[in-house]
């Protein structure tokens, strides 16, 4: 391990629609750990007084299937229900998207790539065999920026639901691809469920397709390997670029220790500037509901939802709770994976289980602080709680999880 230390980056203030909230992206402080090996088990693993109340809290939610807590880089606590093996892999969903940022990230680092850049640009399409036939002006003026931050002004097609085949789910090819969202508002946050844009995008400035580039720049350093993970594919054989990735909580939880460590994967292999990652989890725009959103994170602050022991979060988040969130005070990362079914799809609580279990600020997972713990963990503020409190929340957000459809 390695121990690195950055003074804090400036805060940004963001309102919410609730309440004035402050969001700090801070500079690189704490562990650094060599992902390419197995994630290693603290001392006390699943002993601490914080391990014990987040294995309780998770047994009584059925749905969830696995869950992670990091701190320092090391596993502090885990949960696996009976029927769930620790290596198993599982859809992600949407957690995907954040996956298809960092790969972005790679190429603004490379100069392949600029935010500012307009699908237009990256697909001129002089000879007229890309774009859809009729007017595709709105578009073309899209940037990558725009679709990062969810507000490119395209939204889902109303028909969405009726033909989920994965072969044409968010475009069977580029074009079709370019021509699959309905248009709404620019400017304005619209989550956009599906879409396979981004990948052409990594295919036409890298000449590798997201698959490919993560396999050449992101996996070998977190150790993940072929057979460990499944990406979906649309039918041209492109992976797809906001849902698809099937994985393990063990990798789950390296990416978000990735995010936490700024982009290295150990103290001498950076897989994307530090720039990119507190770029990714500043505001971009008010995603309402108590939520911000940033490069294709959900950032969360606990004031929003008058739970302050919360703190500031930003998470990569996926339909029906498939979670990895980070808090980088508590040198925190949180992983909860769940079976999809139509209560967790829409459940207001559930795609947060783990996480308000795990980054409560006066939880502890230090074995030695056991008596001290229990006393200041007796009333709202444990991590039992926490489910308490955000149940007054559940208004606010139960509209929220059933906008992140996939």
């Amino acid at each position: 391990m390695a121990v690195l230390s950055r003074s804090l980056a400036p805060a940004a203030s963001i309102a919410t629609g609730l309440l004035a909230v402050t969001w700090s992206a801070s500079a690189l402080t704490g562990t650094v750990v060599d992902l390419s090996l197995p994630l290693e088990y603290a001392g006390g693993h699943n002993e601490s007084p914080g391990a014990i109340q987040f294995k309780d809290s998770l047994s009584t939610t059925p749905a969830v299937r696995s869950a992670i807590v990091l701190e320092d880089g090391k596993i502090v606590a885990s949960y696996f229900r009976d029927d769930v093996e620790p290596e198993d892999t599982g859809p992600v969903f949407s957690t995907t998207k954040s996956w298809i940022s960092l790969l972005v990230g790679i190429l603004v680092d490379d100069g392949l790539l600029d935010l500012d850049d307009a699908l237009g640009d990256v697909f001129p399409d002089e000879d007229g065999t890309i774009w859809p036939e009729g007017d595709h002006s709105f578009e073309r003026d899209v940037t990558i920026g725009d679709m990062l931050s969810m507000t490119s002004g395209l939204v889902d097609p109303g028909n969405l639901w009726e033909d989920m085949d994965p072969d044409t789910m968010g475009g069977g090819d580029l074009t079709d691809s370019l021509a699959f969202p309905d248009i709404g508002v620019k400017g304005e946050f619209s989550y956009l469920s599906v879409s396979n844009i981004l990948s052409y995008v990594i295919k036409e400035r890298s000449g590798m397709t997201p698959l490919e580039l993560a396999t050449d720049r992101v996996f070998p350093g977190m150790g993940i390997e072929a057979g460990d993970f499944k990406w979906e594919v649309n039918g041209d054989g492109m992976q797809q670029s906001y849902t698809g990735l099937h994985l393990t909580p063990f990798d789950m939880a390296k990416f978000g220790q990735l995010y936490l460590q700024h982009g290295l994967t150990s103290a001498d292999n950076r897989v994307v500037s530090e720039k990119w990652v507190l770029q990714s989890q500043e505001f971009k725009t008010d995603a309402e509901f108590g939520m911000t959103y940033g490069h294709l994170f959900w950032l969360l602050n606990g004031g929003a939802w008058n739970m302050p022991y919360l703190g500031s979060i930003y998470c990569a988040m996926g339909l029906g709770g498939q979670t990895v969130c980070v808090r980088e005070d508590l040198k925190r990362v949180v992983v909860q994976m769940t079976d999809l079914t139509e209560d967790t799809a829409t459940s207001p609580t559930v795609p947060f289980a783990a996480t308000f279990a795990g980054m409560n600020e006066i939880t502890s997972f230090d074995v030695e602080e056991g008596d001290e713990q229990s006393q200041k963990n007796g009333g709202e503020t444990s991590a039992a709680g926490s489910f308490h409190s955000f149940a007054t929340a559940s208004v606010l957000v139960g509209a929220f999880v059933q906008v992140l459809l996939f």
